[in-house]
């Protein structure tokens, strides 16, 4: 079908994107969340290859240890409110990885509509959370770098809570 043509090749845009982000932060531990989020779009990608051989299909995916992951690197960074420029540079690309993650969220609700079964439809609703997920990760590394010691004060630490 199209729709999963289409939607590989979202998934992979996504993963070369966050693994060139990777390639070019020299901050190890945001290159840790950008591999991270490399694999969970290479996860995708599998679940779209999946469906579209019709077969039924789980998802796995680390989505939490990425959220985690990145609270801790926050944390770390923002201790000092020294934004490293590296990172403050990088705010136009975290803005454009927002852009590819609202976009694969709205092709994958139309996706959704036309996937053939229930259990598709399902692995395309979970896909959707994660990239729901990544949308809020790239929300608050930009609100970080603008921001980042009130982005501290706040002990909930609700820019990267789970829904």
């Amino acid at each position: 079908m199209e729709i999963y043509s289409f939607a590989k090749a979202i998934e992979k845009k996504g993963a070369e994107y966050y693994r060139k982000m990777a390639d070019e932060t020299d901050l190890k531990e945001i290159k840790g969340v950008f591999e991270h989020l490399a694999v969970e779009e290479d996860n995708h990608y599998k679940m779209f290859e999946a469906m579209e051989r019709g077969v039924a299909t789980g998802i796995a995916g680390t989505t939490s240890s990425v959220i985690e992951k990145a609270k801790n690197v926050f944390a770390a960074l923002a201790r000092g409110v020294q934004i490293p420029a590296a990172l403050k540079d990088s705010a136009a690309a975290y803005k454009q990885g927002l852009e590819l993650e609202n976009e694969s969220i709205t092709y994958y609700r139309k996706a959704r509509e036309t996937a053939p079964d229930e259990a598709q439809k399902k692995t395309i609703d979970m896909i959707i959370e994660q990239e729901h997920s990544h949308a809020r990760l790239m929300e608050s590394m930009i609100e970080f770098v603008d921001r980042p010691s009130q982005w501290l004060e706040n002990a909930e630490w609700y820019h990267l809570d789970e829904y």
